[in-house]
């Protein structure tokens, strides 16, 4: 028996982990923000933190507080590439 690990394995296990991928999804898939964009451009609001204040007595007024805001503009590209690898020069 051979102890060399052929292509046709290495070709298997490719296709195994490929399988499971589609299957089982992204672990980071909760942790971005997922919007369908129409045009070139987006905005996205992002609000900062803020700490609640203390009460100090009954029936008082209701502190305001304010947020710090800020506007993002994010712009779609296009982009394109392409790996050549196994091409014989």
């Amino acid at each position: 028996m051979s102890v060399q690990i052929t292509t046709a394995f290495v070709e298997q296990y490719k296709g195994n982990v490929e399988h499971l991928v589609q299957q089982k999804g992204s672990r980071l898939r909760d942790s971005v923000r997922l919007e369908q964009v129409t045009g070139k451009n987006a905005y996205f609001e992002q609000l900062g933190t803020t700490v609640a204040s203390k009460r100090t007595s009954r029936h008082s007024d209701t502190p305001r507080l304010d947020v710090p805001h800020a506007r993002r503009r994010v712009s779609l590209v296009d982009y394109d590439w392409a790996d050549l690898n196994g091409v014989a020069a």
